[in-house]
């Protein structure tokens, strides 16, 4: 079975996605400008570890509305 997006529900490309630091959902990253493939999700600077952590859409929006927190991390073990 393969693994699908938490965002948009579509199935993962094997090399470009990521896990979210806050929900742990996979979501698709491109690791390259000339690759054709979904974003659904970005990276930011974290300060609590000072450094560099990838976050879904779905989580990125709850952190920019300043309103509420992010998804609870993801405790289910699944591939």
């Amino acid at each position: 079975m393969s693994q699908v997006c938490s965002v948009c529900g579509e199935p993962l490309d094997p090399d470009h996605w990521s896990r979210c630091f806050f929900c742990g959902g996979c979501f698709h990253m491109p690791w390259s400008v000339n690759v054709k493939t979904r974003q659904c999700g970005s990276y930011m600077l974290h300060q609590q570890s000072c450094g560099l952590v990838f976050v879904c859409s779905l989580c990125e929006a709850r952190l920019s509305a300043g309103t509420d927190q992010p998804n609870q991390p993801n405790t289910s073990s699944g591939t």
